[in-house]
């Protein structure tokens, strides 16, 4: 069993029908960058499809019933006392929130990103604005996009396209890198999914050259592998002293949650990983409830029965 059903379960939350913010064209925010202004305000609209079954998400530029407090962009300051800019760095800022807000009111990159259905198959994409600011100054990617102006596509047809990233990976690593920090609370999917989901958000990071966000994400799988040590203690007290049928679903979701990021691992095995493959060999055998792990290993990848056989049967000296 993989998580990936998981994914494309939401992914069919955002397929064609819903309503989403509007959002203006590449174009038009490159101008207003380099002149200062801002977009006027988004209001929600509904979403047409165009003929390859895009999501098209256009812009409301007459938007009516603005109060007298819409006053424009708000003025930011960073730490020093100066106006903030484009070019002003994260750690810089007043607080984290002012980054993200100036951020928000900045300007954007639509991204053209996969909806997959449950077979992991793209069936439509959509085009959605994210922070210029944010990815340019986190990615180098994106950095040496804007660095040679995006390229004459990019320009023409108003939008970056990455279609063959799952829209869901892309909002958690968005959402990962909002957080502010490696610590911070995240809300990225279940507890239950997270070695799935930040190994997911780790090969995003490679692609559009993360680094840093990388590292975080190195933190917290490590952290959480550290954290669930007393695994076997848990186990006992929420399914053997009280047993609890949701709760043994959870601890179940847990260990194959495990055996698709080791599975995921092997795929691209390379010193880049944020978790060796095999470390995760030795948290099914140190951590995981023997009984558990017994009633599971059956539902294992070849490989990972494997490993784990091999593993057991070195001698302890």
């Amino acid at each position: 069993m993989s998580f990936n059903n998981q994914d494309n379960a939401q992914n069919a939350a955002v397929a064609p029908g819903s309503d989403t913010d509007s959002v203006s064209s590449l174009s038009s925010h490159i101008a207003d960058m380099h002149l200062g202004g801002s977009s006027s305000p988004a209001k929600q609209s509904s979403i047409a499809s165009d003929e390859e079954g895009d999501i098209t998400i256009i812009k409301d530029t007459s938007v009516a019933g603005e109060g007298e407090d819409e006053e424009g962009q708000v003025p930011f300051y960073d730490k020093f006392g100066a106006p903030v800019n484009e070019d002003t760095l994260p750690e810089n800022f007043a607080s984290w929130p002012e980054y993200l807000l100036f951020c928000k009111q900045g300007p954007k990159l639509k991204i053209r990103l996969a909806v997959l259905d449950e077979m992991g198959e793209a069936v439509c994409h959509r085009k959605i604005d994210y922070s210029k600011k944010m990815l340019c100054d986190h990615s180098d990617y994106f950095r040496g996009l804007y660095r040679t102006g995006l390229g004459m596509r990019e320009f023409s047809v108003g939008y970056l396209d990455l279609d063959d990233v799952n829209v869901v990976h892309f909002e958690r690593l968005v959402m990962l890198i909002s957080s502010g920090h490696p610590e911070a609370p995240h809300n990225i999917g279940p507890s239950w999914t997270t070695l799935s989901d930040l190994l997911q958000c780790s090969f995003l990071c490679d692609r559009l050259a993360m680094d840093r966000i990388g590292g975080w994400i190195k933190k917290m799988m490590n952290d959480y592998m550290q954290e669930m040590g007393n695994w076997s203690a848990r186990y006992h007290h929420d399914v053997i002293a009280h047993p609890n049928a949701g709760l043994e679903e959870k601890h179940r979701d847990r260990v194959l949650d495990v055996a698709d990021a080791y599975q995921n691992s092997i795929r691209y095995e390379d010193e880049k990983l944020p978790v060796q493959s095999h470390r995760y060999v030795s948290f099914l055998i140190t951590a995981c409830p023997r009984v558990l792990l017994a009633e599971m290993v059956d539902e294992f990848p070849p490989q990972l029965i494997v490993a784990l056989t091999k593993e057991m049967l070195v001698p302890t000296i």
